[in-house]
């Protein structure tokens, strides 16, 4: 269960507030999050291939079901004030790792060229995020930048802030903590 709440706090949720999305290129994921959905909550979300770039979607409009995100201490909050949950800072390592491992699938990356990266619109949980992995003897770095929004938005700031773990600690991230999907994975070995 503590991998579900690394998905759920990564989410991008729609407009609406009774809106929850998840947007994943790997099929098997989506299709093990919509089991979860299925078993635990009883909620048939809906599924859709947007197309190569974005992968696949997830969607459900269920307000039981941010009920009990929020007693979990998951909140709706707009992703420049989002937190790592109280209950996953208070959890043993290993529930720690499972939570990574699903907050790394969805925002995160793994490039060709060695880097795992973490994006957030939230410097909070950037710091946050930085912490648990000093923890797990990763050293990272946070960047913050600016983005350039090509639509019309009314947001307190454009700034973003990119998690990037450093050097060699990407082969202790990899072997000590890596990502659900094989896709991201498969740089493993480089």
């Amino acid at each position: 269960r503590h991998t579900r709440y690394g998905t759920v706090t990564g989410v991008q949720t729609c407009a609406l507030p009774i809106c929850f999305s998840i947007f994943n290129k790997d099929e098997n994921v989506i299709s093990d999050i919509e089991n979860i959905f299925n078993i635990e909550f009883n909620i048939s979300p809906a599924k859709q291939f947007l197309d190569e770039k974005n992968g696949w979607v997830i969607s459900t409009y269920n307000t039981k079901f941010f009920e009990i995100l929020e007693y979990l201490g998951i909140d709706r909050s707009i992703s420049y004030y989002k937190e790592v949950p109280k209950s996953i800072l208070e959890s043993p390592k290993g529930v720690v790792k499972d939570f990574l491992r699903a907050l790394f699938e969805g925002d995160g990356c793994n490039t060709k060229s060695g880097q795992i990266q973490y994006s957030t619109r939230s410097k909070e949980l950037s710091k946050q995020i930085q912490l648990i992995l000093q923890n797990f003897g990763i050293v990272s770095k946070v960047v913050e930048y600016e983005i350039d929004y090509n639509y019309k938005i009314d947001v307190p700031r454009k700034t973003n802030f990119k998690l990037v773990v450093l050097g060699h600690f990407y082969n202790k991230y990899m072997s000590d903590i890596g990502f659900l999907s094989d896709q991201k994975n498969e740089y493993k070995n480089n």
